[in-house]
């Protein structure tokens, strides 16, 4: 009987291993044209005052209609750290998380925003577009452009039992943004590269988009922001506060990408992202949604 229990631990073994394969089914790989870049992001101070910083560095390819980023270094918490990757398309994007076999979505604000659409109100929205220099930009001829925007947000807590001399004063922000468009390069989806221009539609800002459209013919339509900083000074009740960021696009070729690696493995779940459950529940994707993201795409 000694003699077959090494038999038996070897056939164990091998039907573990097959009820794994089985289970989560590996794709081949398959080489497609697409685009690479390197994105490199920062913030100061960190959104959420953070007591750090955060910057993050992330590997993108893109072919047949779907990215994948792959933060290689730093973090942009709480969303996603160094290991983490991020699948998307023009539809929207998923946060897979390797280490816990788990993916985040956004919360679903829909809630929230109608809250926030109730109690705060946005007034004298001013934006106006620069056409600044034309040069080279991490490789890439590029042109700058500038927008600027202010506006003043008021505060109605009466459903709270609050009167409007009660309320905090109203707070005044201003916003710089410059943008480095590409000047024959086509642009590509990413939802960490949006500009003043691509804002969500969320009722709450509508007076910003409406403001945003009127200047919008200004911006070079589908064209690459190769760089992006924006500088937000608040006034808010005596005190002021000032964020920076930039965001850019390096190492941008053209090469082959392997599709098979841009998919959901099929034993993930979907887990909401730590510190942001109060916004919101996260959002669910539909079956169909579910198995997009779970194949490879085709083309």
């Amino acid at each position: 009987m000694r003699q077959l229990r090494p038999f038996a631990a070897v056939f164990a073994t091998v039907m573990v291993v097959m009820v794994a394969a089985a289970a989560a089914p590996t794709f081949p790989a398959r080489l497609v044209a697409g685009t690479l870049y390197t994105i490199r992001s920062a913030h100061s101070p960190t959104p959420m005052q953070s007591p750090t910083d955060t910057a993050y560095v992330a590997e993108v390819a893109m072919a047949s209609g779907r990215g994948r980023m792959d933060v290689v270094s730093g973090a942009e918490p709480p969303m996603f750290k160094a290991g983490d990757y991020i699948l998307f398309d023009t539809t929207g994007y998923v946060i897979v998380h390797p280490s816990t076999k788990t993916y985040s979505t956004i919360p679903d604000f829909s809630a929230m925003s109608g809250q926030i659409g109730d109690m705060m109100k946005l007034s004298d929205v001013k934006i106006s577009i620069d056409t600044l220099e034309r040069g080279t930009v991490n490789g890439m001829r590029a042109t700058h452009y500038r927008t600027n925007m202010s506006f003043t947000m008021t505060m109605d807590m009466s459903s709270f039992g609050v009167s409007a001399a009660q309320a905090p004063p109203p707070m005044r922000s201003d916003m710089k943004g410059d943008v480095w468009y590409a000047d024959s390069i086509e642009e590509t989806p990413n939802p960490f590269l949006k500009t003043a221009d691509q804002l969500p539609a969320i009722p709450f800002i509508s007076p910003i988009l409406d403001e945003m459209k009127k200047v919008r013919a200004s911006l070079p339509a589908h064209r690459l922001a190769v760089k992006m900083e924006n500088s937000v000074h608040v006034n808010a009740m005596g005190q002021e506060n000032t964020n920076h960021s930039v965001a850019e696009i390096t190492d941008f070729r053209r090469g082959d990408v392997d599709v098979s690696r841009l998919v959901l493995p099929p034993d993930y779940m979907q887990t909401a992202i730590p510190g942001m459950e109060m916004l919101g529940p996260p959002t669910p994707l539909t079956p169909d949604a579910l198995a997009k993201w779970r194949a490879v795409p085709r083309g």
